[in-house]
C-alpha cells in the first residue's frame, strides 16, 4: 500500500471521526439555540449571516488553495501569500462593518451593528492564519486539524448555550460563530510550523495570485447562488421565514457541511499530489466518489425518512413548519459532496479559471429559477427551484463541462450514483408504508421504531452491495489499524 493512500486513509479516518463528534456538538447547540431564541431571533442573524459570511469567501483569496495545488513553493512565497492574506482580511472587516452600519441604521436595530462586528472580527482572524492552516493541511497533519475543530467546536458550544439558556437571544447564536473563530485561530498557529518572514519582493507569487483570483470569483459566485435564497425567502416571507428556513437548512445540511468538507479537503491534497499521475489520479477519484456517495446516501436518507422525528428531538415542536422544507431539501442535498469533489479534482489539475467559468454559467441558471419560484409560489417555491436547479447543475451538468479534464465522464457518474439513487428511493417508500401502518394501528412510538428498522434496513442493502461493502470495510479496516 502506498504512502499516500495510507495518509489518505488515516487522513479521513481521522477527520470522519472527528466530524462526527462535531455533527453532535452541532446537534446540541441547534436544539439549545433553537428552543430558547424566536424565529425572528435567528432570523436576524441569519440576515446579518447573508452578507458576513462573504468574508468566509475572501478570508484568503483562494491562496491557501493555491499553496496545496502547487507542488514547488518555498517558505519566502507562503510568507508573501500571509501578508497578502493580512490585507485582504483587514480590508474585507472594514467594508462588513460599515456595511452593518448602515444596516443597522436603516432598520433601526443596532442589534445588527454588534452581530456584524463580531462576526466581522471572527471571520477577520480566520482569514489571517489561512496560510498556518494551508501547511498542516500540505503537511497531511489532518489530526492536528481534526483536534483544533472539535477542541474550539466544543468551547463555542458550551459558550452559545450558556448564553441562550440565561436569556441573551440572539447574541448566543453570534457567539456560537465568535468563540469558534477566536479559539481555532489562536490554536492553528500554535500548532502550525510555518515561520513567516518579511515580504520578500524577489520572490514571485503572480502565478499563485493568479490562481487563487480565479478561484475566489468563482466561490463569490458560487456564495451568490447559494445565497440568493435566503434573499428572496427574507424579501417574500420576512425575517420569521428566514429563521424557519435557516433551521430547515442547518439539519438538512449538516451531512455535506458537516461531514463532508474536511473528508473532501483531505482528498482534495491527495488527488494534488497524484496530478501528473493520471491513471492513479483516475482510480482514486473513483474510489473517492464510492467514499462520498456512501457516506451522504446514508446520512441523507435517514434525514428524509424520519424528518419529523429529528425536528421534534432536535427542534422542538414549536419548529414543526420546516418539516417539508427539510425533506424538500434532503432529496438533493446529496449532490454538494458529490460536486465538491469534482471541483476538488479540477482544481487540482490547477483549472481555476475554467471552474470560474462555470460558475458564471451555473450561477445565472441558479439566480433565474429561483427569482421565478419565489414569484409564483412564494417561500415554498424558491426551496423548491433551489433544490432541482442545485443539484441538476451540481451533476449532470458539471460533469458534461469537467469530464474530460478530470477523466470522469457522465456514463461513469450515471453508473456509480444509480445504486445510491434506488437505495433511496426503497428506503423511504418502505419507511412511508411502514409509518403509514403503524398509525393506523395506533403503535406507540412509531416513528422511533421506524428510524430503526430505516437504519436496518440500511445496512443490509449497505452489506449486500460489494462496492459500498468494499468502501465501508477499507476505511473500517484501517481505522482498527490494519493496512488494506
Amino acid at each position: 500500500m502506498s504512502k499516500l493512500k495510507k495518509e489518505s486513509i488515516l487522513g479521513v479516518v481521522v477527520t470522519g471521526k472527528a466530524q462526527v463528534i462535531r455533527m453532535v456538538l452541532n446537534l446540541m447547540s441547534l436544539a439549545i439555540i433553537s428552543r430558547h431564541l424566536t424565529h425572528e431571533e435567528i432570523g436576524l442573524v441569519s440576515m446579518v449571516l447573508i452578507y458576513t459570511s462573504v468574508a468566509l469567501v475572501l478570508k484568503d483569496g483562494g491562496l491557501s488553495s493555491a499553496v496545496i495545488q502547487k507542488q514547488d513553493i518555498n517558505n519566502a512565497q507562503v510568507s508573501n501569500l500571509f501578508w497578502i492574506n493580512t490585507i485582504i482580511s483587514a480590508l474585507v472587516v472594514i467594508l462588513m462593518v460599515l456595511a452593518g452600519a448602515v444596516l443597522s441604521q436603516k432598520m433601526d436595530d443596532n442589534r445588527i451593528l454588534i452581530t456584524t462586528c463580531m462576526l466581522g472580527v471572527g471571520y477577520g482572524l480566520q482569514a489571517m492564519v489561512a496560510q498556518y492552516e494551508a501547511e498542516i493541511k500540505k503537511s497531511m497533519k489532518f489530526k492536528i486539524l481534526a483536534d483544533i475543530q472539535v477542541k474550539s467546536l466544543i468551547v463555542a458550544v458550551l459558550s452559545a448555550s450558556v448564553f441562550a439558556i440565561l436569556g441573551a437571544g440572539y447574541f448566543a447564536m453570534v457567539m456560537l460563530y465568535f468563540v469558534q473563530s477566536v479559539i481555532s485561530t489562536f490554536l492553528i498557529v500554535k500548532k502550525s510550523q510555518l515561520k513567516i518572514e518579511k515580504y520578500d519582493k524577489n520572490e514571485s507569487v503572480k502565478d499563485l495570485i493568479l490562481f487563487g483570483a480565479n478561484l475566489t470569483l468563482a466561490n463569490l459566485l458560487s456564495y451568490l447562488a447559494n445565497n440568493i435564497s435566503n434573499v428572496i425567502i427574507t424579501i417574500v416571507g420576512g425575517i420569521a421565514s428566514l429563521g424557519l428556513y435557516n433551521r430547515a437548512t442547518a439539519i438538512t445540511k449538516i451531512p455535506p457541511n458537516q461531514m463532508m468538507p474536511p473528508i473532501i479537503g483531505v482528498l482534495n491534497v491527495a488527488l494534488s499530489k497524484l496530478q501528473y499521475q493520471p491513471e492513479e489520479f483516475s482510480t482514486f477519484l473513483r474510489r473517492s466518489m464510492g467514499v462520498v456517495l456512501t457516506l451522504t446516501t446514508l446520512m441523507t436518507t435517514l434525514l428524509y425518512c424520519n424528518s419529523a422525528f429529528i425536528v421534534k428531538l432536535v427542534l422542538g415542536d414549536s419548529w414543526q413548519e420546516v418539516i417539508g422544507l427539510i425533506q424538500i431539501l434532503s432529496i438533493f442535498v446529496v449532490a454538494e459532496p458529490v460536486a465538491a469533489l469534482m471541483q476538488a479534482a479540477l482544481l487540482s489539475k490547477g483549472q481555476s479559471f475554467k471552474m470560474l467559468k462555470w460558475r458564471a454559467f451555473s450561477t445565472s441558471v441558479t439566480l433565474l429559477a429561483v427569482a421565478v419560484g419565489g414569484y409564483y409560489s412564494g417561500v415554498t417555491g424558491v426551496v423548491i427551484a433551489s433544490a432541482v436547479v442545485g443539484a441538476l447543475v451540481r451533476l449532470p451538468l458539471f460533469v458534461i463541462y469537467i469530464g474530460n479534464d478530470i477523466n470522469y465522464r457522465l456514463k461513469t457518474m450515471l453508473l456509480q450514483v444509480a445504486p445510491y439513487v434506488v437505495i433511496f428511493i426503497l428506503v423511504a417508500l418502505q419507511s412511508f408504508l411502514l409509518r403509514q401502518k403503524l398509525v393506523m394501528l395506533e403503535i406507540a412510538y412509531f416513528e422511533l421504531i421506524v428510524l430503526v428498522e430505516s437504519v436496518l434496513v440500511i445496512g443490509l442493502i449497505y452489506g449486500l452491495n460489494k462496492e459500498i461493502r468494499r468502501n465501508i470495510l477499507g476505511v473500517w479496516k484501517y481505522a482498527l489499524g490494519r493496512a488494506i
